[in-house]
């Protein structure tokens, strides 16, 4: 059996920046913030941090969460 790997790296097959702005929306409800929490975490994709770990990381220290950067 022949196995096949798709990569969509310019968002034609999943709408990434859409799909992102869902979560986001979804997080900050999950944890209460306010609405500015959308806009900063959108800007904070769109800088560039890819790795969850840095990313999470900084959420967490933002919005001053309970959570682990794991359990984020």
């Amino acid at each position: 059996m022949q196995r096949l790997a798709l990569f969509d790296l310019d968002n034609t097959l999943v709408n990434l920046d859409e799909a992102f702005q869902v979560w986001a929306e979804e997080f900050a409800e999950e944890h209460a913030l306010e609405r500015e929490a959308v806009d900063w975490l959108l800007s904070l994709d769109r800088a560039g941090y890819p790795h969850r770990e840095v990313f999470f990381t900084k959420v967490r220290d933002r919005f001053a969460l309970p959570e682990s950067v794991d359990e984020l």
